[in-house]
């Protein structure tokens, strides 16, 4: 194994150290094959309705699963993984995709106020009419996320190391419920952190009241891939303007627009995948920006 693993990286170039390449510029060399496969089914429903007073409505919801085997062989996804627990067998590794979202459902409007648009008074109509009100409110359910159990007994970092790949990807044994994940953000009342010791491996006491423990040595984990899902996320983007129409040529436009007009918090990423991690369970990472205020104008002639 010792001389496989220095013959490995001594094929791996940089630009300050030689290395045994013919051409020392470039680094490591990949291969990505085509062996995985994927599938996406949905339902997909849109409504529009054009209301009396200048209100219009748009509705579109989906319901969907994508599957696959590996949803991408660069590892940037997060909290999921490009490497299989058992690289021999892809059907191990098949669940739903790391992107998959269940329920989305966008609702976007806009509305035209009525109020003081036919006044005679030039001083109400400048002032209070030609104000609009639109906007784009999003609600989606929440993405998997993949669990693994981390370092084993022994020093073993996964059961991969037998398979001479070693990329810390083995999946945990689950006795319990999944409908107990109920990540928490750092720092929040009843956040998750600690660990105790299981057999002599330091286990996340939340991922032990979960019923999460690491599998024998030497032994695949029986807990899927991305069986656990995040908290979703509602995101509300309203804007206020108003139409100043000086001439039939000249319109000026003052508008407000406010994303995230509640506030609100959606979380994204967990602090650690890993049982063995005292963060297990910990949100570390927000999918929503604070709310943000902007206010511009427009010509148009």
């Amino acid at each position: 194994m010792t001389q496989w693993t220095s013959a490995v990286a001594g094929l791996s170039g940089n630009t300050t150290t030689p290395s045994n390449r013919f051409d020392p510029r470039y680094n490591a060399v990949n291969l990505i094959e085509s062996s995985a496969n994927s599938s996406y089914e949905s339902l997909q429903l849109e409504a529009q309705k054009r209301f009396s007073r200048s209100y219009f409505v748009h509705v579109s919801y989906s319901w969907a699963h994508s599957i696959d085997d590996v949803s991408d062989p660069l590892g940037v996804l997060i909290n999921d993984s490009f490497a299989q627990q058992n690289p021999q067998d892809n059907l191990n590794n098949r669940a739903s995709s790391q992107f998959d979202l269940r329920h989305t459902l966008t609702i976007a409007h806009t509305w035209e106020m009525p109020f003081f648009r036919g006044s005679t008074n030039r001083w109400l109509k400048g002032g209070l009419g030609g104000w609009s009100f639109s906007g784009i409110s999003t609600f989606r359910s929440g993405f998997p996320v993949n669990i693994f159990a981390g370092s084993s007994l022994g020093g073993m970092t996964d059961v991969n190391q037998y398979l001479g790949t070693g990329n810390n990807v083995t999946r945990p044994n689950m006795s319990g419920s999944i409908s107990n994940f109920n990540p928490q953000p750092a720092g929040a009342a009843g956040a998750p952190f600690g660990t105790s010791v299981v057999n002599g491996v330091a286990v996340s006491t939340y991922a032990q009241s979960l019923g999460l423990s690491q599998p024998l040595i030497g032994s695949f984990g029986g807990l899927g891939r991305n069986v656990l899902r995040l908290n979703g996320q509602t995101d509300f983007d309203w804007n206020l303007y108003k139409n100043f129409h000086f001439s039939e040529r000249v319109n000026f436009q003052l508008r407000g627009e406010f994303y995230n007009i509640f506030n609100l918090h959606a979380f994204q990423q967990m602090a650690s995948s890993l049982i063995t991690s005292p963060l297990f369970g910990e949100y570390n990472t927000v999918s929503l920006n604070s709310r943000n205020i902007q206010v511009g104008a427009r010509l148009v002639w």
